[in-house]
């Protein structure tokens, strides 16, 4: 008897480690012929079909987002009426004369799929889509294919949904399916490598490690899984391929939508926040632990996993699978503080914020109803089930509304259709997300009390638990509906989101009055390098006509204007400057650099503002200095003349300008 589980973990980390690499240090001679192989695949396969779909950019991400908004309505109805009819098992009997009989099994799968692959799934790899692409700052490989496997994906979860209602499903049928979802995963994870391929010397963000591995992962998941249901009988039972496909389910269960929950709250928080993220010591303890342990989300009983040996390790994973959750949380939260404000005020950030809080509760809710399902002691009964509830619904959902309000209205390039919808959207779904799995744990609990009790029938003592519970619910399906309604709005408003061109940043023109001025105070008022500025004599109330301004030791010009020679400015000392933005100007000034090409390196997501975030990595990339976040909050603050925590060509431009006369006054005196 040979078991294959070690190879095919091996296979996967090999994978891994290897997609790692080359994302990072590229495939030298090869990059260019199997990009333009990969390009051909994804831009003309299969003919004729590709054509029909948009080459825009964003129009992948967008129909990915629509499609899970429309599952988001159907998946938090069907949740509703399980919950529902576990209280009145009786109440959509009048159906009947159509055919309608409840089964709870079926009620639960239908939820499961509608959930997972419909609205999650769909929901989670149109979000995945725009950030690697904004990461990169080259947008994904193929537009007209991402959109392509959305419509597979839709199409394919809606047959494996009705498909064993009309006829009898047999393994080779789940195997088709499976490999059909692995065959949408691998065109998508192609797509986000080229993605990764086109961002230039820039660095790997850590939500694109998020996405990408995941992604790989999910692949290696859904083939073994379909070879478990191709392979039976006594070969599968010699190779113990049931012990593979018990870690496949953790890695479509746990592995994806953990990461992908991950990945869009690493993007959406220090966006939204103004702040880089906390802790890079975190922050790579929450993407290389989460992709060798076992997850706490959807653990499941523990029959496929052989041997006592086998238990414990998969045991001691499980511990290690609470660590990645718990450090990213913290690092978000972390991430936050002292930003509240500005996260509370937009809809996606609140949402997304709001995730990163509930996460460590779920987490550790998860960690030991696992523990109890896979040693089968079921003291906690089916409390696993309501904690996976918990965590799809309540963070998933949230992190769901995040990308609707925050990430939805960048791909079409037009304003949120409705705030205040946004944020009544929220509050539904976090009061029935979290209220919901309260009460059903309640019910867990109360059926685990009566059945120690010796109690005949404990569920019919139950149903107040559950009707509670469902009422509860209705503001989930009253979140998606509102959620998905004010997306859909958002694509046909006809508030268009103004782009900033990072040349060229502040107003055309400035009126200049005489008088006592600054270089801050024009540049909070908007002044950028681009800004024509017009002076006024005292008497003058236009701008028409020539100007002259009277002043002492004057230096005529040939337009008969004239100006004042100008003192020499105080050259500053080097040490009252931040030591790595000194290094940066000496940077400049060597490799021969000008401040707007330096800006527009730095200028990740091209918004025509650095963030913190921003100007650490690129401090990082040009190993100039690797920093702390409260270091580079200095060095924005030194930068910052207009108090938005973020720094802008002038600002940029003017502090550079000053430590290079200081450089040249040092260099001088040198001489």
């Amino acid at each position: 008897m040979f078991s294959i589980l070690l190879p095919a973990l091996l296979l996967l980390l090999l994978a891994m480690v290897l997609t790692a690499y080359w994302a990072s240090n590229g495939l030298a001679d090869l990059r260019r012929p199997i990009r333009q192989l990969s390009m051909f695949f994804l831009d003309k396969a299969p003919a004729g079909v590709i054509d029909l779909f948009s080459k825009e950019k964003g129009s992948g991400a967008r129909t990915w987002l629509i499609f899970g908004a429309i599952w988001a309505t159907l998946a938090s109805t069907i949740t509703f009426l399980m919950i529902w009819l576990t209280y009145d098992a009786k109440a959509l009997d009048s159906f009947s004369s159509i055919g309608w009989s409840y089964d709870a099994g079926v009620m639960d799968r239908l939820a499961e799929q509608s959930l997972v692959w419909g609205f999650l799934g769909m929901t989670l790899i149109g979000a995945g889509l725009h950030i690697n692409g904004r990461n990169n700052g080259s947008g994904i490989g193929s537009e007209a294919n991402a959109s392509m496997m959305a419509f597979g994906w839709f199409g394919l979860t809606l047959v494996a949904m009705i498909l064993p209602l009309a006829i009898e499903m047999k393994d080779l049928y789940y195997a088709i399916i499976e490999l059909a979802y692995a065959m949408i995963v691998a065109a998508l994870f192609l797509n986000h490598l080229l993605a990764l391929g086109g961002r230039g010397d820039s660095p790997i963000q850590v939500s694109s490690w998020f996405i990408v591995i995941s992604h790989l992962s999910m692949i290696w998941a859904l083939v073994f899984r379909g070879a478990n249901l191709i392979l039976e009988g006594d070969l599968a039972s010699d190779l113990e391929i049931a012990d593979v496909a018990w870690f496949a389910d953790r890695v479509v269960m746990g592995w994806f939508p953990l990461a992908m929950f991950l990945a869009i709250m690493y993007h959406i928080i220090p966006k939204v926040s103004g702040t880089p993220i906390w802790s890079q010591s975190l922050t790579t303890a929450s993407y290389t632990i989460l992709f060798i342990s076992i997850p706490v989300l959807g653990i499941s009983e523990s029959a496929a996993v052989s041997g006592d040996t086998m238990l414990s390790i998969t045991a001691v994973m499980i511990v290690v699978g609470l660590v990645p959750l718990l450090a990213a949380s913290s690092n978000l939260i972390s991430t936050m503080q002292n930003r509240w404000q500005q996260v509370i005020a937009s809809p996606g950030g609140v949402a997304a914020g709001s995730a990163a809080l509930l996460l460590p509760i779920f987490a550790l809710l998860g960690f030991f109803s696992a523990l109890d399902a896979l040693n089968g002691a079921h003291n906690m009964g089916g409390v696993q089930a309501t904690v996976n509830h918990g965590i799809l619904w309540t963070v998933g959902g949230l992190l769901a509304l995040s990308v609707w309000g925050n990430l939805f209205p960048e791909i079409t390039g037009r304003r949120l259709s409705s705030t205040s919808k946004a944020r009544w959207a929220f509050w539904l779904m976090f009061l029935g997300g979290f209220g919901s799995t309260v009460t059903l744990l309640m019910a867990d609990f109360a059926a685990i009390s009566l059945t120690d009790a010796a109690v005949e029938a404990p569920g019919d003592y139950l149903g107040g638990y559950y009707l509670t519970a469902a009422a509860i619910f209705y503001g989930v399906v009253i979140a998606t509906f509102i959620g998905s309604v004010n997306m859909i709005a958002t694509l046909f408003s006809p508030e268009v989101e103004e782009k900033e061109v990072a040349v060229s940043v502040g107003m055309a023109s400035y009126h200049l009055h005489p008088g006592a001025t600054s270089i801050r105070e024009l540049v909070s008022r908007g002044v950028g390098v681009d800004t024509e500025i017009r002076v006024s004599a005292p008497d003058e109330e236009d701008d028409t006509g020539p100007t002259e301004i009277g002043v002492s030791a004057a230096l005529h010009t040939d337009d008969g204007i004239v100006a004042a020679k100008p003192e020499p400015a105080p050259v500053e000392e080097l040490s009252s400057f931040e030591s790595e933005l000194v290094d940066l100007a000496r940077w400049l000034k060597s490799s021969g650099t000008s401040t707007i090409e330096l800006f527009q390196k730095m200028d990740i997501d091209s918004d025509g503002q650095i963030s913190p975030f921003e100007i650490r990595e690129g401090l990082a990339s040009l190993d100039i200095a690797d920093l702390p976040p409260w270091d580079v909050e200095k060095m924005v603050s030194a930068m910052d003349l207009d108090g938005d925590g973020q720094v802008n060509i002038p600002e940029l431009d003017i502090h550079m300008l000053r430590i290079m006369n200081s450089l040249a006054a040092e260099s001088d005196e040198e001489e």
